[in-house]
Parts: C-alpha cells; sequence; structure tokens
C-alpha cells in the first residue's frame, strides 16, 4: 500500500455545524405588527432581542409571550420552546417620565458637583459621598408639551396660580433655601416612590474611593396628604406647626387649593435623612393618573 493509499482511506475532516436560525415576529398586544427580527440563533437569550425593537419613547418591554404563556427573558430561544420561526405577543409598559416647564437633562436639575450645582441645588449623599451625584448623567428629561394633557392643564393651572414659585423658599424645615417649580411624571404605575425614583433619574448606588452607599430606593419615602387641610397655610407647611398670627404665602395657598380640588390621593414624597440634600414633591394624581405637584430639594 503507497503513502497515497493510506491518506485516501483517511475519514473525511468533520465540519462544524452551522447553528439554526429563526425569523421571530413581534405583535402588540392589539394584534398589530410591532417589526421582525431576523437570523436569530437559538442559543441566544430573548432579552437579548428586546433592544432589535422598534419602541416608542416612554415605553418599555413588560413581557413577551409564545402562545399566550410568559416566556423567560433570562434563557434562550431554545430554553423557552422556540425550535422554529415563531410569532411573539409583547406587552409594553409605561416608563415613568418627568416633565418639565424648562427641559433639562437629570444633572441639570440635580446637579453633577458641588461646583456644578442644577437648578434645583446639588443632590448628594453627603457623607463619604459628599462629592458624589445621586442622579444619573447623560439622562435627559421631556419637556411639559409632551406631557398627559389631563395633567399639563393641571400643571399650567399651578404654575399660573403662583409666578413667584421659583424664588419662594419651599421646604420649611431643612436649611435648604430652594424655591420650586411645577412638574409632572407621567405613565408612574402603582408605585408612587418607585416612580419618583425613576423619573428623576436617582442611581441604584452610589460609590466613592471604594466605599459603597445604596440601594437608594430603600431610602425613598412617602407621606399621605390631605391638601384640603392645607388650605389656610399652604402644602409646604406642617398642620402640626401652624401659627394663628403668621401670615402664609397666598400664592402657595392657590396652589394648595388647586391641588385639594384637581388632585387626588395626596402625597410628600422625598428620601431620609441619609442623604443630606435630596429632591422633594408635593402632589397627587391627575385624572389621567399622572403625578403633578411641586418638586424642589431639602
Amino acid at each position: 500500500m503507497t503513502a497515497t493509499d493510506e491518506r485516501s482511506e483517511e475519514p473525511p475532516s468533520k465540519q462544524p455545524k452551522t447553528e439554526k436560525s429563526v425569523t421571530l415576529t413581534v405583535k402588540l398586544t392589539s394584534g398589530k405588527t410591532l417589526g421582525s427580527v431576523e437570523e436569530v440563533a437559538l442559543s441566544e437569550t430573548v432579552g437579548s432581542i428586546f433592544k432589535s425593537l422598534p419602541i416608542e419613547a416612554g415605553r418599555e418591554v413588560a413581557s413577551l409571550l409564545l402562545n399566550e404563556q410568559v416566556i423567560d427573558s433570562g434563557k434562550t430561544l431554545s430554553d423557552n420552546g422556540i425550535a422554529d420561526d415563531a410569532v411573539l405577543t409583547v406587552v409594553l409598559r409605561g416608563v415613568p417620565t418627568l416633565h418639565l416647564f424648562e427641559q433639562c437633562s437629570a444633572t441639570g436639575l440635580g446637579g453633577s458637583s458641588y461646583s456644578d450645582s442644577g437648578r434645583r441645588s446639588f443632590w448628594t449623599k453627603g457623607g463619604d459621598f459628599n462629592d458624589t451625584p445621586i442622579v444619573l448623567p447623560d439622562v435627559q428629561h421631556h419637556g411639559m408639551q409632551d406631557a398627559p394633557v389631563e395633567a399639563r392643564e393641571v400643571a399650567e393651572a399651578l404654575k399660573t396660580a403662583f409666578p413667584g414659585l421659583a424664588k419662594e423658599r419651599i421646604c420649611r424645615s431643612s436649611e435648604s433655601d430652594d424655591g420650586g417649580e411645577v412638574v409632572v411624571i407621567a405613565n408612574p404605575g402603582p408605585d408612587a416612590k418607585a416612580a419618583f425614583f425613576k423619573a428623576l433619574a436617582i442611581l441604584e448606588k452610589v460609590e466613592e474611593e471604594g466605599k459603597t452607599f445604596g440601594p437608594l430606593l430603600d431610602e425613598v419615602q412617602f407621606t399621605e396628604k390631605d391638601w384640603s387641610a392645607h388650605l389656610k397655610c399652604g402644602f409646604n407647611v406642617d398642620l402640626e406647626y401652624i401659627e394663628e398670627d403668621e401670615e402664609y404665602n397666598e400664592g402657595l395657598i392657590a396652589m394648595t387649593k388647586i391641588m385639594a380640588e384637581r388632585l387626588t390621593r395626596g402625597f410628600m414624597i422625598t428620601f431620609s435623612e441619609n442623604i443630606v440634600t435630596a429632591p422633594m414633591l408635593f402632589g397627587g394624581y391627575a385624572s389621567d393618573g399622572s403625578m403633578v405637584g411641586v418638586l424642589t430639594s431639602r
């Protein structure tokens, strides 16, 4: 047998297997087609295809369904039982978004440092994290013109009721002399604290020089308010400290009257004293479910 004969009897080399890919058609719950994602490998996770979907601003994917069953976004297509081209149904939910009359970024509102404070001061944990902001960089808040109609109308009425709001000290229980501004939080969902936190683009935790503090969401505090009880003093006055002979700001009282008449489920939301300088929101819910109120700092 020659060397040539020996080579001819060698088994053929194995060709690498080509991983199967599929096309996924994604529809909204209304039946309208949102889009298609082609050549998706079965080894890819369901969550990885979310980025390819043309989802409108202010919305996010809540879940994906296959044959009316929720599929796990952390698992691969194959592990979710997808072996061929398939039609998925996407369930969307609104993302809490902050709407301002003077549109700006998150750092434009809450600051990035003491030397570069935002419109509402420099929100910071303080202490060992004194130089660290608590807001996300590169987040742009929305303009009031894009807010839901009913909420925007209430916001405009509040703004008109007291043009001097920006220069009036709002938080009476701290050293802050910050004024305020009227805001709307659209798509708040059922959790007011989480909506406040996400709409203001607050960091999950802060880090400085190897130290970490968080989660910051655990520091958010919610207090129910009946604004009709504040008609003689204003929304920013603690009822326990009302002075009979004190003259309260008529502009704030006018705003409080609108809040009592046009908002439900009144609240005050802020952070615990563990956050040295923090945002504070006095408000309630408009008829469309949006949160409307006065944003300040304490």
